[in-house]
């Protein structure tokens, strides 16, 4: 006789497999990429506070970027401020 798993990890199971199956999916990686994507041009087109997020943003992006300009010797990107 087995011994049978309750329904609920049962349950559990295989909607975890079933979203890690829908993750691989490349039509599904372009849906959500695409839904990002507008979400973030809506958010910085309509938002009142898009310019100090969008430099915050940009000037983590330019940090790294500048430590990186530093080793190799060029010059370093601008610090934004809204």
């Amino acid at each position: 006789m087995s011994h049978q798993k309750p329904i609920t990890q049962q349950w559990d199971f295989i909607a975890t497999q079933w979203a890690l199956a829908a993750l691989y999916n490349p039509f599904v990686q372009f849906a959500l990429g695409a839904a990002f994507w507008t979400g973030m041009i809506a958010y910085v087109c309509l938002s009142q506070s898009a310019p100090a997020v969008t430099a915050d943003l940009l000037n983590v992006l330019f940090s790294a970027l500048n430590v990186g300009a530093d080793l190799i010797g060029v010059s370093r990107l601008p610090y934004l401020t809204p």
